[in-house]
């Protein structure tokens, strides 16, 4: 996803006035499972820049740090991370890096390089081709230029770039065939390395930018339409000002229309937005506000297959996570991490959220660490619907979802929803399967007919909570009279109507008698209410005695009942 770049430094100083000044939203931290990225030798300051999931759902991190800056890599495997590669030798060619991975999950890094003078100056553009082997392109030579930056891949892995000059232009570039070319969006005014922009491809390959005008104050967006590019103005932030850094990150949702995430700095304080365009206008809205170091508030976004806007963001309250899952809903906000800091975000291929953040230690104006959290979540049961009584003593289901932790600790609870003081059931017989799936058994012998929230909680005690994801049905219950009480042998068809309630289309009927063979029943009819359900009877075959009635809705829920005889 997008790296909001460039580290700007504050005193501590300010920045605690600031914290005092601002409240202090959410709480403690949600379910996310945090881990420190092993720093491996890299020196103390290195920080995050850029992040990507492959489709193994494991993340790539691109990191700088030290007094060289100069430019890192490494992945996450099942038995940890790898050791650092540097995609380019020179020092200082790590800032404002942006990374994202090919058809073949190998990564492509866009980073710009101040150090070692022309022709290292300017903006680079590495392929691994193997490991610690990366072949490096010049984009631009120029002191300056490149050092706001992003880069997007196509569906056949040709390279989109968009990048600052010194010269004050905005300039998009593109690798077809081998060959790169060039063309200039506009002139935003130059601003040293504070005129922020952003990429987004959509499904034709076309180019759609966000970026702020240092000419205008606008924050605005560019998209190319094959033939030419058409402007529009998202909203007036106010400039020139220091503090004019907007961190802008962009996306397009299934319906081709842009989605846009920025800061908004006023005064002391600063607000985390989003802009979305409706085919005529953009509507923008507040998230969150938050402090005014803007690094350290710079929101990242993605956009999932259903539409859903994801955002993490620091804070004072530490690594924010927000979810949008239309564009009339509320935004529903989550802390990652109480620990303020520099953040990037990813979804894997199954849309779960992966959050790499460079926590910030204000007492030394430094960053101190870099962390991975991801979320353990539930996002379906099979089956959704199971009966209460004594047909589910112990009735298996399975859990799917993501970021589940293989362990003997790990614990399965069905609660209910929406209840003040809700019933808790435990799950027996947990089997981890992976990180995507669990197995379990479910007594629901004396369970209350309702909904039930699926809560997993890992070996860490993070957990995955699906509201309402099951939901327990009242099993059928079969009054008298029942007609008729008994039957002859021989006789074919008998008909059975069993008056009662909870019938549910599609159930079934038995007649039982121990070892002998049950008696063969045909035309299941429930009626529309669950009240009655008719059937016929083939005594052909049936022996002397009472048998015992059994009706089973198709989740499983079991009622009794005596068929008290065949003469």
């Amino acid at each position: 996803m997008k790296a909001q770049r460039v580290i700007g430094i504050v005193t501590a100083l300010l920045v605690l006035v600031m914290l005092l000044a601002i409240p202090q939203v959410g709480a403690s931290p949600g379910d996310w499972n945090v881990q420190q990225v092993p720093p491996q030798g890299l020196p103390v300051g290195w920080s995050a820049r850029a992040m990507a999931v492959d489709t193994q759902c494991k993340p790539h991190i691109f990191t700088f740090g030290g007094d060289s800056y100069a430019a890192y890599y490494s992945r996450l495997t099942d038995t940890g991370w790898l050791p650092w590669e540097a995609p380019c030798p020179q020092t200082g060619s790590g800032w404002n890096g942006e990374m994202v991975l090919d058809s073949a999950g190998n990564p492509r890094v866009l980073h710009y390089s101040d150090r070692g003078g022309s022709p290292d100056y300017g903006l680079n553009y590495a392929e691994r081709v193997g490991p610690n082997n990366w072949v490096n392109t010049k984009i631009s030579t120029y002191f300056w230029t490149g050092k706001c930056n992003a880069l997007k891949l196509d569906a056949n892995d040709n390279p989109h770039i968009v990048y600052t000059h010194v010269d004050g232009r905005l300039i998009y570039c593109e690798r077809i065939g081998g060959s790169w070319s060039y063309k200039t969006v506009e002139n935003i005014g130059f601003r040293d390395q504070w005129n922020w922009v952003d990429l987004a491809l959509d499904a034709s390959g076309n180019p759609h930018l966000v970026y702020t005008n240092n000419n205008t104050g606008y924050l605005r967006y560019a998209k190319w339409t094959g033939a030419t590019w058409e402007f529009s103005n998202i909203e007036y932030l106010g400039g020139p000002d220091p503090w004019f850094r907007t961190f802008p990150s962009i996306g397009i949702d299934t319906s081709g229309k842009p989605n846009v995430c920025y800061l908004d700095v006023h005064g002391t304080t600063a607000y985390v937005k989003f802009a979305r365009w409706d085919g005529s206008t953009w509507n923008t809205e507040i998230v969150e506000d938050t402090f005014r170091d803007g690094d350290l508030s710079a929101p990242s976004m993605a956009i999932d297959s259903e539409d859903c806007v994801h955002l993490a963001y620091g804070s004072p309250a530490g690594i924010r996570y927000a979810v949008k899952d239309s564009p009339g809903a509320s935004w529903v906000i989550d802390v990652v991490d109480t620990r303020p800091g520099y953040t990037l975000l990813a979804l894997d291929k199954n849309d779960a959220p992966h959050i790499i953040f460079s926590a910030f230690d204000f007492s030394v104006s430094e960053f101190r660490g870099v962390y991975y959290a991801k979320k353990a979540t539930v996002t379906s049961i099979a089956p959704n619907s199971l009966g209460n009584g004594k047909g589910n003593k112990s009735a298996p289901v399975t859990i799917y979802g993501f970021n589940f932790v293989p362990g003997s600790k790990t614990k399965v609870q069905l609660i209910q929803s929406g209840v003040a003081k809700p019933k808790k059931k435990a799950a027996k017989n947990v089997v981890v399967f992976d990180a995507n799936t669990i197995t379990c058994n479910l007594n629901l012998t004396s369970a209350i007919p309702g909904t039930y929230d699926v809560v997993v909680t890992n070996k860490d005690k993070k957990t995955g909570t699906l509201t309402g994801g099951l939901t327990v049905t009242p099993h059928p219950v079969v009054t008298k009279p029942t007609t008729p009480f008994s039957g002859k042998i021989g006789t074919s068809p008998v008909s059975l109507t069993l008056n009662g309630s909870n019938y549910q289309a599609d159930a079934t009927v038995k007649l039982t008698k121990g070892s002998f063979p049950d008696i063969p029943i045909t035309n299941v009819v429930v009626s529309a209410d669950g009240t009655t359900l008719t059937c016929d009877l083939d005594l052909t075959g049936a022996h002397l005695g009472a048998y015992k009635g059994v009706v089973t809705n198709p989740d499983n829920g079991i009622g009794e009942f005596k068929f008290l005889g065949i003469k």
